[in-house]
């Protein structure tokens, strides 16, 4: 590397994950890197356009390149798909009711409290104190296909939700599953072999 050669190359240590999967246009759309970072890849962009020796690089700690952004690739940014979607969502009931817009206060495993639009005839008709207690909610919501975010959650019905261990059910279980792959010797291998020819 010669002296001047920095002007034109910059290095960042920068590293990001999102939903486990390590970030930068290489990986993921650009839609999922938060909008500053997703702006400053975009400027980089046309700074390079306009010199097509620029080079903006972004390593992690070791020095290994995670995102190259030079005159040849095209990084854009990929609106947001909503998809409407029915899921079954389990967690504890922390609050439900409202005088004018009834909801259902659902705290997740993960500890977030998502707010569920019902009606007040459902949880009026609901004989079991729910308050507090694990539960199981039927919903219908709008989904974003590239992060999973809900939005507009709208409750459908209470399910029965009893979560329990029972070993002997466990014991059947697994039983069952070894018995159905007794004959396959190797069930990684096979899992493997199978991957490989839908791609």
């Amino acid at each position: 590397m010669g002296f001047m050669e920095p002007l034109n190359e910059l290095r960042f240590a920068v590293s990001d994950r999102i939903n486990d999967a390590e970030v930068g246009p290489k990986y993921v759309p650009l839609s999922l890197i938060d909008a500053k970072r997703a702006a400053v890849i975009e400027c980089w962009q046309t700074a390079v356009r306009q010199n097509p020796y620029r080079k903006y690089k972004v390593a992690d700690a070791a020095a290994q390149v995670r995102v190259a952004v030079d005159s040849s690739p095209d990084f854009r940014r990929v609106e947001d798909v909503w998809v409407q979607v029915e899921k079954y969502l389990a967690g504890r009931i922390v609050d439900w009711g409202g005088k004018t817009r009834a909801n259902v206060r659902l705290e997740t495993e993960g500890g977030t409290v998502l707010v569920v639009a019902a009606t007040q005839e459902l949880l009026a008709q609901e004989e079991q104190n729910r308050l507090y207690r694990p539960a199981l909610l039927h919903i219908s919501a709008e989904e974003n296909l590239l992060t999973g975010v809900l939005r507009n959650p709208r409750l459908l019905a209470f399910e029965a939700y009893q979560p329990a261990y029972d070993e002997n059910e466990f014991q059947q279980m697994v039983s069952r599953g070894t018995a159905a792959w007794a004959d396959v010797p190797n069930a990684t291998e096979w899992l493997g072999n199978l991957r490989d020819s839908a791609q």
